[in-house]
């Protein structure tokens, strides 16, 4: 598991440390290995962690549209901030991974991480589940031989 996020890492980390099964990684993933600014939607001293982004802008328009929608009834817009943590970006082809599925939901990055991830998938050709990709995204999977065999409201899994 790739998790750039520490809040939601000590999360993962607290329930997976002990299995075997499960490494994780306090990283994201990408086509370049960088350092970037992952922005994470706030309210009070609670972070929505599940809506963070590389896209500022994005989550800027998450923030308007929580706002908007005034979601429940002692909501005080004056709590609602961005937070900015610089995070690592990994290439998952630099590291030594035979995957079986690889689960993609970076809110927006998802083709960065399957270019990062580009020899990987083809030499291990594993079940990928990926939230919302795009059609540039969907093009690149369908030259690569994957063909969709499951669409959800919001994800879709890939089997090549």
């Amino acid at each position: 598991a790739f998790e750039p996020n520490i809040t939601a890492f000590k999360v993962l980390h607290k329930r997976y440390h002990q299995n075997s099964k499960v490494t994780l990684y306090h990283n994201g993933c990408g086509e370049q290995e960088a350092t970037k600014s992952l922005y994470i939607p706030c309210y009070r001293d609670y972070e929505i962690s599940g809506l963070a982004a590389y896209d500022q802008a994005a989550i800027e328009e998450v923030n308007r549209k929580i706002i908007a929608s005034r979601p429940f009834y002692f909501f005080d817009e004056k709590k609602i901030y961005i937070k900015e943590v610089k995070t690592a970006i990994k290439k998952m082809d630099n590291l030594t991974l035979a995957p079986h599925l690889i689960k993609i939901d970076t809110e927006g990055s998802e083709l960065s991480v399957v270019l990062g991830a580009i020899e990987t998938i083809k030499k291990h050709r594993p079940v990928l589940y990926i939230e919302k990709p795009n059609d540039q995204l969907l093009e690149l999977l369908e030259r690569l031989g994957y063909k969709m065999v499951y669409q959800g409201k919001n994800n879709i899994i890939f089997e090549g």
